[in-house]
This record gives structure tokens, sequence and C-alpha cells, in this order.
């Protein structure tokens, strides 16, 4: 059986967790409490493209670059389905999609690499 001073050293660790999880929380709640500014572009964005495909969109913005496994990776659809969306999105024009060997790599258009200026 524990003694009790472990058990307090415990408490005191938990304390410690508690106070950190409540500066976190009004952290969140200070942030989702500011208004989302959006440009005129990503209000067309969001209004023209259909949501299944928004998914894919922003799933593949968020990696930067990727192929449809990665980008399935995140949307936890089928490669294949997201291999299609992201096909989709090249001929709205939103994607360029390029072959690196066997692979084919996804990134969106106009958005910025690591290294370029």
């Amino acid at each position: 059986m524990p003694s009790y001073k472990v058990i307090v050293n415990e408490l005191r660790g938990l304390r410690l967790i508690i106070e950190e999880l409540r500066d976190l929380q009004f952290k969140v709640m200070d942030y989702l409490s500011q208004p989302v500014l959006l440009s005129a572009e990503r209000k067309k964005l969001l209004m023209t493209v259909p949501s299944f495909l928004l998914k894919s969109y922003f799933a593949l913005e968020t990696l930067k670059e990727g192929t449809a496994t990665q980008v399935s990776r995140m949307t936890c659809r089928r490669r294949s389905v997201e291999s299609a969306y992201l096909n989709e999105l090249t001929r709205m024009g939103l994607v360029r999609k390029e072959t690196r060997g066997r692979s084919v790599v996804f990134k969106i258009v106009g958005q910025k690499q690591e290294g370029e200026t």
C-alpha cells in the first residue's frame, strides 16, 4: 500500500495538471471567441466547391503536398476515393498534380512551398 507521502505527491502532481488544463481551456475559449476573417478568395472557395471536395482540399493544404494515400490517412477515406477527389480538384484548377517516379504528388495551386520566396 502506498505511503501517505506518495499519495500527497501524486495529488500535487494532479493539481498541477488540472491547473494547466484550465489555462489551456481559457486559451481555447479566447481563441474561439475571436471572429474569423476570410479573404474574398477563401469565401469564393467555400461557396463554390462541394463539401466532400473541401475535406480533401483542406487536408492537402495542411500537408502542403501529398499523395492520395497521405491525404486519405487524414480524411479517413479510401485511397481510391481520395485519388478521384484530388483529380477532380485538379480539373477545377485548384490543385496541381506532378509525377515523381511512380508516385503522383498533389499540391495546392498558388501555395508556396518551404524554401520558396
